[in-house]
């Protein structure tokens, strides 16, 4: 046996062992980790000879054990409840501070997006009650910033509209996709479409939270 196989299957009785102590399966353990379950079938099996650290790391973080651990089998990690990650605040011209902390955990196993590309911001307008309020926080993904002509549904997004902030549903009112359609949950405000070049997406909404 070679030495890179003798490394991966060391890796895999690992990782097989602490899946058996919290009774997941690989498809589980991938979803928390956020990785593809043909990566975990790989190590698990031992066909991969020199599997991904980046990978592995998020899947030790997932098991609540050191990489080093399950790389090397090193006793090392003390369990941490304050793997906290800072998201910043939208800035506007009047609105530069007050970060809101998430655990990576969470935001791995129910966002599993790019931390970079995630922005807080606050509703400002009532145009969507009773979906969004005013003063309800939002998380929107500063990379989803173009209108889908796939989903059935139009998606909620934060716009730059007239040198305002809003929140809106968007959706292309025209198969050729030359007008948008801005809609809000509030009857009280009427649905209107304008030019795709009169808005601007600052990114969909992917998260909502509110005091009750």
């Amino acid at each position: 046996m070679s030495q890179n196989q003798n490394f991966s299957n060391q890796i895999a009785t690992r990782l097989k062992l602490e899946m058996q102590k919290r009774g997941l399966t690989s498809t589980e353990l991938a979803r928390q980790s956020n990785i593809l379950t043909s990566f975990l079938y790989d190590v698990i099996s031992g066909k991969s000879k020199n599997p991904s650290t980046i990978k592995l790391a998020k899947v030790a973080e997932a098991l609540n054990v050191s990489l080093n651990y399950l790389v090397y089998g090193i006793e090392d990690y003390i369990p941490s409840t304050h793997k906290y990650i800072s998201i910043p605040v939208f800035a506007s011209d009047n609105a530069n501070d007050g970060d809101l902390l998430f655990s990576s955990k969470w935001l791995n196993i129910n966002l599993g997006h790019d931390i970079n590309n995630l922005k807080i911001f606050t509703a400002i307008e009532d145009g969507m009650i009773p979906t969004i309020y005013p003063e309800d926080t939002v998380i929107i993904d500063t990379s989803k910033n173009e209108i889908s002509a796939k989903t059935k549904q139009p998606q909620i997004f934060v716009i730059s509209y007239e040198k305002e902030l809003y929140v809106k549903k968007l959706e292309y009112s025209t198969p050729q996709k030359t007008s948008v359609r801005v809609i809000s949950d509030n009857t009280n405000y009427p649905t209107f479409e304008c030019s795709e070049d009169d808005l601007t997406i600052i990114g969909r909404v992917v998260w909502l939270s509110r005091l009750l």
